[in-house]
């Protein structure tokens, strides 16, 4: 074999090498690997444009399309810590406030980097106080994201906040 015919053969194998992997990367983002989001849950205020009025506090869970390809977030969950799962306490489905002028959930999907926003009324009996310890939006393949249970708390001991300094 010349030494030609061995540099020939060497690139024709990296190039081979090279488009089995871009192939096998191809197929693993578009059918394998499917998109996450990263959801948050908090207590804010709306401010309107004049600045003076402001809507709220209200509960606010977002979601965010971390990628790889456009998805739906479909509706928001909330479970219990894991122990009180297996003491048979169930997860339940949380129903926004569709007709707060924050609330925005797109009918159609949402593409990498987009969110959706999901706004529920802070009133005195909230899924804050039901003993849940994660909330979580569901997506179009059906798969439930989750909040960090630190959220969940923080956001527990921002709602009583409000409540206290709502009463006084």
């Amino acid at each position: 074999m010349t030494n030609n015919e061995l540099i020939t053969l060497v690139l024709s194998t990296a190039s081979f090498a090279v488009s089995l992997f871009i192939a096998g990367w191809t197929v693993f983002r578009d059918a394998i690997q499917k998109p996450k989001f990263r959801v948050t849950i908090s207590i804010k205020k709306v401010f309107m444009p004049d600045g003076i009025k402001t809507i709220g506090p209200d509960i606010f869970v977002e979601a965010l399309n971390l990628g790889p390809s456009p998805n739906r977030a479909v509706a928001v969950f909330a479970r219990p810590s894991w122990l009180n799962r297996k003491l048979g306490k169930r997860s339940a489905y949380i129903h926004p406030d569709y007709t707060h002028i924050a609330n925005n959930v797109p009918k159609e999907r949402i593409e990498v980097g987009n969110g959706a926003t999901f706004v529920f009324p802070l009133s005195t009996n909230t899924f804050l106080d039901a003993g849940f310890s994660q909330v979580g939006v569901s997506d179009g393949f059906g798969k439930i994201h989750w909040a960090d249970r630190k959220e969940m708390l923080k956001a527990a001991e921002q709602a009583k906040k409000h409540r206290g300094s709502a009463a006084n």
